[in-house]
């Protein structure tokens, strides 16, 4: 139970500012954008995730929050992460992890 109130205590301070961020890049109008929901079993959903991207970049939207993402050599689907954030999705499916926290948010586009 305190495990759970932890993680979703770090969770809601980093999505209102307290996480620190390179500014994103500008992502071209042609880019694909994708929204997702994104829960960690029954204790923290987050609504909207957007995730556009690009061959080789990404920028990651959680609220006012966004991170700027480089591609990395994943072995399925497509993977993209920085210092603070992983994004791995395949299909309709995709895991958020930030770092220090050892819990993955499941997502699923919408």
């Amino acid at each position: 139970m305190i495990k759970k109130l932890v993680f979703t205590m770090i969770i809601v301070a980093m999505l209102t500012g307290c996480a620190t961020h390179k500014e994103a890049p500008e992502i071209p109008v042609a880019s694909k954008s994708n929204e997702y929901s994104c829960e960690a079993g029954d204790i923290l959903t987050i609504g909207k995730v957007i995730v556009s991207t690009e061959p080789e970049q990404a920028v990651l939207r959680l609220g006012r929050e966004e991170y700027a993402l480089s591609r990395v050599r994943s072995a399925s689907g497509a993977k993209y992460a920085n210092q603070k954030v992983i994004w791995w999705s395949k299909g309709k499916e995709a895991t958020l992890q930030f770092e220090g926290i050892d819990e993955l948010l499941k997502c699923n586009l919408k």
